[in-house]
């Protein structure tokens, strides 16, 4: 079943916490391409696996953000702040 409301959910939280697409693909453990259609909408989240990746990857940058420990400033694309931000969130979580 499609659930448009957690696609809505999901590109929230991509464009507020200004993560990167890398970011989301690593934390769906999807491939890039694939992440990409799920934040633009060209392909739906129907899958159950995709629905609770989704879920996780929506809680983590809402909660950070709301922490303000996201947006981290710099190039979206550069492969320093990937790591850095993917280091911040394993941080996050491992703090839980």
């Amino acid at each position: 079943m499609y659930n448009e409301e957690l696609s809505n959910q999901l590109r929230e939280a991509y464009l507020r916490s200004e993560v990167g697409l890398t970011v989301i693909a690593e934390l769906m453990d999807l491939p890039y391409r694939t992440a990409q259609k799920y934040i633009t909408k060209e392909r739906a989240i129907k899958r159950s696996d995709i629905e609770r990746k989704a879920i996780v990857t929506i809680a983590i940058l809402n909660e950070m953000c709301d922490n303000n420990l996201l947006p981290i400033s710099g190039s979206k694309n550069s492969s320093q702040r990937v790591k850095r931000i993917i280091a911040e969130i394993e941080k996050f979580i491992e703090s839980k």
